[in-house]
């Protein structure tokens, strides 16, 4: 039996129930492809195994877990805001290698005060319900795990506070406390999250299909297309069709309500 959640109704199904403002459904059948062409560009919905709740979430963190891209705020001090910008977005939707966007973004904050890196953090805007799933995910013994193509200088003091229980994310290099324009080690990328997904599973003896991914753009679809409960928030359009969730409300108490809502009931 599936479960199904939506932001609106769907009239080929059968409403079981109001949840809250969420329209619930149990099917014999996930409807996926109804579900993703209805809610291709607004609305949200969640469809999942009844009694199955990830073991285990991994989050994106620019445009995910915070509203704002790090890199294009970085950008405006560094006063190259419109091009990053530009960059960024191509690369979001896909149309530019994520690798070779991201040299060419650090390229451009050369010679940048690493004390910009903290003023940027603090300037951040968590997205609402970020804390509350995190707490509650923690309560039913659901670690949750940040992957990001962003920097860890900055999402790591941002965001394990929180009670994350990781951070990855790439590195800038820093000489005589200036940026170089250079990143520190290799790029975290799609790959990265992937195989970061794949290496905390394994740790936890866990298979991939136990874990949940939440992420927004073209670099989360390896993530997204290697876990059991791919999960997209306010998702770029080549994202959709890769998603078996769908969060526009803007908070991340939409997952709560739906993703843990066996558990919840259960604990």
């Amino acid at each position: 039996m599936w479960q199904i959640w939506t932001s609106s109704p769907i009239d080929s199904l059968k409403i079981s129930s109001l949840q809250g403002t969420l329209y619930f459904y149990e099917s014999h059948k996930p409807h996926l492809e109804i579900l993703r062409t209805t809610f291709a560009k607004s609305g949200s919905f969640l469809v999942k195994e009844k009694d199955q709740v990830p073991k285990a979430i991994f989050f994106d963190m620019d445009a995910t877990l915070v509203v704002e891209e790090s890199i294009v705020e970085l950008a405006r001090a560094a006063h190259v805001t419109e091009k990053v910008a530009e960059i960024t977005e191509k690369a979001m939707n896909g149309q530019l290698d994520f690798d070779d966007a991201l040299r060419e973004r650090v390229g451009l904050l050369k010679g940048l005060d690493q004390s910009v890196l903290v003023k940027v953090q603090n300037a951040l805007t968590v997205f609402p319900g970020v804390s509350e799933l995190v707490k509650e995910a923690s309560k039913l013994h659901i670690p949750c795990h940040v992957v990001t193509g962003g920097f860890e200088e900055i999402a790591a003091p941002l965001l394990l506070p929180l009670g994350f229980k990781s951070v990855r994310a790439n590195r800038f290099e820093i000489k005589d406390g200036l940026l170089t324009g250079r990143l520190s080690g290799p790029i975290f990328n799609s790959h990265g999250k992937r195989n970061r997904l794949l290496e905390v599973t394994s740790e936890m003896g866990l298979s991939p299909q136990e874990a949940a991914a939440i992420g927004d753009g073209a670099n989360d679809i390896p993530m997204l297309n290697s876990s059991g409960f791919p999960l997209a928030f306010n998702p770029k359009d080549l994202v959709v069709p890769h998603a078996e969730g769908v969060n526009r409300t803007g908070s991340h108490l939409f997952w709560i309500q739906t993703l843990l809502f066996d558990s919840r009931q259960n604990s």
